[in-house]
């Protein structure tokens, strides 16, 4: 594979190095903070600090390609054009943007922009993002998986006279929150097969951990853990802990625990499980060759959720089928149902989203819910298909967290599991102007008949529906419905 022009792995330093030997080493402008990336070190990205590499070459073909993971989703607010790679007309990487087709996605100027969308993306997620541009397409991978192809982008990409910058527009002060790791630009169009190989790095080793680094996952998701071989692997080392230095030491002589011994299977199961609430764990995979030598695998760490998740509302976005009306059935031409979810069609061509993503109790999204509540209820419901066993893990409670506007009139709030509801003491809390977690003890919905072991519907509501009233109208926010074990 040709060398890139530049690939900077993010390591301690006052610098961002360029290993490719091309010197376009980048330069730190503010604070951005060295942490633990996908692949060793990487660069996280406050909203206020970049990095700029000085680097200017027009590139007439090219392939960008870094990983990245940012606690918030993409955005269309106003004036946020940024990502985690940019240099303006001639390449770029957007995570934000007013205008939807250049957001989550690549665009090259030739003439006339042109974006290649790599829709949808999370927050609190690890991406290998990637595009190519040959002249004749404009390409966009996401995780080595071709994503989209636009094939109007022909010709030569505009010079630009802006340097290379991560996390920062090239020409505007707007800019991405997030890490960066891994970051690199080649002067030709790489193929699919090549993209694959740069997303996988160094495979002599194990590589591909399930669950991924730094990622936290739900007690019943976490296990077996899981890789991809090294190249020449004939067997495995295996090394599991809580004591992060234990882990990245230990060799086979180890007697303390660290070491699991050696085996043929690319999974493995602790044999003390893993803990709810957990974590964080570190684990490390040696490739014992066919030759005798042994391929020291990185450091790999997870850590393990306190609940079980309901709906934490950041899978949304505009793109069918996830926009969150599709998934929260509201009362969109049902008469007897005053609900609306997500803001309008309007907002969204203007560049805004169906979800909220100001007004959030954690993550990047919540539910907007409008009610009209004028001699009817107002209700969202969510399908849970195959039905939900909300028994397992020993969890006793739900927990709702909601926000009113001052403006609302007191309505009655309801939680419904399948089609039974039970009420908020307040109706006052629907004007309430901060976050109020709801807990709900379970066996409330049981004691009304609700078998907890099979939930298909989950809906939050406004009103009455055996007392109808001439109510009012307005929005109520919701966010992070979980399961918890008692006592939490």
């Amino acid at each position: 594979m040709v060398r890139p022009l530049t690939r900077v792995l993010l390591t301690t330093s006052a610098i961002a190095v360029d290993w490719s030997g091309h010197g376009n080493h980048g330069t730190l402008i503010g604070d951005p903070q060295w942490v633990a990336g996908f692949d060793g070190g990487a660069l996280e990205f406050g909203g206020d600090n970049y990095v700029d590499t000085g680097y200017t070459e027009n590139l007439a073909t090219w392939t960008i390609a870094c990983w990245v993971k940012s606690p918030q989703a993409p955005s269309g607010a106003a004036a946020s054009a940024s990502g985690p790679m940019h240099r303006e007309s001639n390449y770029q990487f957007n995570w934000n943007h007013q205008t939807e087709i250049y957001r989550s996605g690549a665009a090259v100027n030739v003439g006339a922009w042109h974006g290649a969308s790599y829709a949808p993306l999370q927050a609190n997620r690890w991406y290998h993002l990637a595009a190519t541009f040959d002249g004749n397409a404009l390409i966009a991978y996401r995780d080595g998986v071709l994503i989209t192809t636009n094939m109007a982008a022909t010709g030569t990409p505009a010079a630009e006279s802006n340097s290379l910058k991560f996390a920062r527009h090239a020409a505007a002060a707007q800019f991405f929150t997030g890490t960066v790791d891994e970051a690199r630009v080649y002067n030709r169009a790489l193929t699919a097969e090549e993209i694959q190989q740069i997303m996988k790095g160094d495979t002599s080793i194990a590589w591909s951990p399930n669950p991924g680094n730094g990622t936290m996952l739900e007690i019943g998701e976490v296990l077996p853990l899981g890789w991809s071989a090294g190249d020449n692997a004939a067997q495995h080392d295996v090394y599991f802990g809580t004591d992060k230095d234990a882990v990245a030491t230990a060799d086979a002589s180890d007697a303390s625990g660290i070491y699991r011994g050696r085996q043929s299977a690319t999974t493995f199961n602790p044999a003390e499980g893993v803990e709810w609430g957990g974590g964080p764990y570190y684990w490390r995979v040696d490739e014992y060759n066919t030759d005798g030598t042994i391929g020291t695998g990185k450091i790999w760490t997870f850590a393990v959720t306190d609940y079980l998740l309901v709906e934490d509302f950041e899978g949304y976005n505009n793109y069918p089928p996830d926009e969150i009306w599709n998934t929260w059935i509201d009362g969109f031409q049902v008469p007897t149902n005053g609900a609306l979810v997500g803001y309008g069609d309007d907002v969204v061509q203007a560049g805004g989203d169906y979800a909220e993503t100001t007004i959030v109790n954690s993550g990047a999204q919540s539910m907007p819910l409008f009610f009209d509540n004028n001699l009817v209820t107002s209700e969202a419901t969510e399908t849970l298909a195959p039905a939900d066993n909300w028994t397992r893990e020993g969890v006793a409670e739900l927990s709702v967290w909601i926000r009113g506007d001052s403006a609302n009139p007191a309505e009655r709030v309801y939680v419904a599991l399948n089609g039974v509801a039970l009420f908020h003491d307040d109706p006052a809390i629907v004007q309430a102007t901060s976050w109020t977690e709801w807990r709900i003890p379970l066996s409330a919905f049981s004691d009304k008949g609700v078998n907890l072991a099979a939930i298909t519907t989950v809906s939050v509501g406004l009103g009455d529906k055996n007392n109808l009233t001439a109510g009012g109208s307005g929005v109520l926010y919701v966010d992070d419905i979980r399961l918890y074990r008692p006592g939490q």
